[in-house]
């Protein structure tokens, strides 16, 4: 069972996509995201026969099911008989489409991407409002697509596999032709999106912590108001093996009991490396108190994927996560050779 992705800021999936805060077009502020989890929402704003791409590219999946998990809110204009594209494909190491979250006559359905194409059964749900989807990819002899909505199994597909297409490692956002129409209400907005395999993620959430201020380590050129805003060429920097950084987090907003427990805590960054004479790896850590607890390896940066270093459990007590013990936590990164 793994974690592939996780992500809720433009610099996890680029593209198109840009974060905002204000409320939907309607004036139903908040009605975009859950606040408790997603302190802002990735946007897009695609029209009739136009695409607004972003991706959640990872490692590929080698287990025998595949999840992906998001929050998804839909401006005007979604139910439009014109609205027949795709909001998103599931694609293997070669950019094939083994399954896709279809649109119909503004309806919404599974597609399985095998020898042929087959479409399961089209459902709808309310604008103006989040709702949490829960898609199941298994990619075999057959190639299987389920699609839930809130938890409840709403659409399916299965198409024949002779073909060999593989199995998933990337999501592309395609939002190509999911309304009738351009303008400022009509945008689409993305949160707590989450990719595993071989472990379900029905019920599960996504808060982001953003950084707040530095922490007890220092030693990186740069501030840490510069991790706030993908693309703006600002951030923290060195060229020495060895230092690190670290910053604060924001206020854990959700529920203290959660139901099923926290999975994980995850410190993720996006770093870029220099030449082969510059580091070439990073590790992520936590500091929990006066110690530092590094994630289990190095990871080399990947442009566009982002570095993760997975807690299961509390690295300082060796026991699951309460919420109590998010508060005071500061995220980090260490210079690696």
């Amino acid at each position: 069972m793994t974690i592939l992705f996780v992500g809720n800021t433009r610099g996890d999936v680029g593209g198109m996509a840009e974060e905002g805060t204000g409320g939907v077009a309607s004036g139903t502020a908040g009605k975009e995201r859950d606040t408790a989890f997603s302190p802002q929402y990735l946007r897009v704003n695609p029209g009739n026969d136009t695409s607004a791409p972003f991706v959640a590219d990872h490692g590929v999946s080698t287990g025998d099911e595949y999840w992906l998990h998001f929050s998804y809110a839909t401006g005007n204009d979604s139910a439009s008989v014109n609205a027949d594209g795709e909001v998103l494909f599931v694609q293997d190491a070669q950019q094939r489409t083994v399954a896709a979250l279809d649109v119909q006559d503004g309806q919404l359905r599974a597609a399985a991407y095998g020898d042929t194409t087959v479409f399961g059964t089209g459902f709808s749900h309310a604008t103006y409002s989040a709702f949490v989807f829960d898609i199941r990819v298994i990619v075999g002899a057959n190639i299987v697509c389920e699609v839930y909505l809130g938890g409840t199994l709403v659409s399916t597909a299965t198409a024949a596999n002779t073909g060999a297409k593989g199995k998933p490692k990337r999501v592309l956002f395609i939002n190509n032709d999911t309304a009738a129409a351009s303008n400022t209400t009509t945008h689409r907005y993305f949160t707590e999106i989450i990719c595993t395999e071989d472990e379900p993620t029905i019920g599960w959430r996504l808060a982001t912590l953003p950084p707040v201020a530095a922490g007890f380590h220092t030693a990186l050129d740069g501030t840490v108001a510069g991790l706030l805003a993908p693309g703006d060429g600002l951030g923290l920097s060195s060229d020495t093996p060895g230092e690190k950084g670290s910053w604060t987090i924001g206020a854990y907003g959700g529920p203290s009991s959660p139901a099923g427990g926290i999975r994980a805590v995850i410190a993720k960054t996006h770093s870029s490396k220099g030449p082969v004479s510059a580091p070439q790896k990073v590790r992520p850590f936590l500091r929990i108190g006066s110690t530092d607890y590094p994630a289990a390896a190095d990871v080399t940066p990947i442009p566009g994927r982002g570095e993760m270093g997975i807690f299961d459990v509390n690295p300082a007590t060796g026991l699951p996560w309460t919420t109590s013990e998010l508060s005071g936590i500061q995220q980090g990164i260490e210079i690696k050779a």
